[in-house]
């Protein structure tokens, strides 16, 4: 029966009862505030961020691991798994993608798989899951990786945010730009485009794009 690890990064935030349950392998990305950096979900977790955004004078930045960040981790696994299959943010929103990937042409000991999920957040959440439960079933690599593309080419992401400040400021704004300076009040309903966020829908008020995200 095929032993196969499941990668993913601190973006998806799967609650910690799935991580350990599926023995998920969580590879943190870095938040910056400043001078100061932290791993997301391992020195900060997300009421603190949000504390810091709202209260604080310094808005953040985040920072993908790097190559050998994910060559550690790998070397870690194969040490007790087969093969390896990192489900990862989308690479329009992060660069964490070419960070595995380059760790991935350097590694040889077992066969890695990296899978852009053109998402984030539970979007990347799902298919995460769609793989570690294939995995625990004993499936294969191939297997694995194709329950984990399933879910991506099928998972669509509606948010809405009550500014479009932060999104801006990161520069993962995206085609919702055009929104930027208009009536205070709307409340554009966004998507993940193709892995990038893009405006879907105009609408007035945060509840009213919460019940449309609902239809």
């Amino acid at each position: 029966m095929a032993k196969t690890a499941i990668i993913t990064d601190s973006s998806a935030y799967l609650p910690n009862d799935i991580v350990q349950k599926y023995g998920i392998h969580v590879i943190p990305l870095t938040v910056i505030f400043g001078e100061e950096m932290l791993l997301d979900l391992v020195e900060i977790d997300i009421t603190e961020f949000h504390r810091r955004l709202s209260e604080g004078p310094i808005h953040p930045s985040t920072t993908q691991p790097n190559p050998e960040d994910f060559t550690t981790l790998f070397e870690k696994l194969a040490k007790d798994y087969d093969g390896i299959v990192a489900i990862l943010i989308s690479s329009e929103l992060s660069g964490t993608i070419n960070s595995a990937l380059i760790a991935k042409e350097a590694f040889d000991r077992i066969p890695v798989r990296v899978v852009d999920s053109r998402s984030t957040s539970m979007g990347l959440g799902l298919s995460v899951l769609a793989a570690a439960e294939a995995a625990s079933q004993g499936k294969s690599l191939d297997e694995v990786e194709v329950a984990a593309k399933e879910v991506c080419s099928k998972v669509k992401v509606l948010f809405v945010v009550d500014t479009l400040e932060y999104l801006h400021k990161g520069g993962r704004i995206g085609g919702a730009s055009r929104f930027l300076g208009t009536a205070l009040g709307l409340k554009p309903l966004l998507h993940l485009n193709d892995g990038r966020v893009d405006a879907l829908e105009k609408i007035r008020t945060k509840r009213k794009a919460v019940e449309r995200m609902l239809e």
